[in-house]
């Protein structure tokens, strides 16, 4: 890789994008590819899905609504890489979101 490679037709730097949206082969969903700076300055913090009383949980902070009020969590499919799936929420308690699927 030559020097020209990481600069422009005008001779500046190129900018790396702080976000990426790339498609998923086969699925219609897309995948957030962040960098990690972007991650920093967003602050993105991850938790884990566990099971509780018998139903699996999201923390309450994880779940997203869409405009129709659709709920949604982002995974973490590798590192720096989140893919929105849908879930439907039963209840919510406390800092958890009870899932009925998802």
């Amino acid at each position: 890789m030559s020097a020209s490679d990481d600069k422009n037709d005008n001779d500046t730097p190129k900018k790396t994008r702080p976000a990426q949206i790339t498609a998923i082969e086969g699925s219609k969903v897309k995948q957030l590819v962040l960098t990690e700076k972007a991650v920093q300055r967003l602050d993105i913090q991850t938790g884990s899905m566990a099971e509780g009383s018998g139903k699996l949980t999201a923390p309450y902070s994880s779940v997203v609504y869409d405009s129709d009020g659709g709920t949604w969590v982002y995974t973490v499919s590798k590192p720096l890489t989140f893919i929105r799936h849908r879930i439907v929420v039963e209840t919510i308690k406390g800092n958890l979101a009870y899932l009925k699927n998802g």
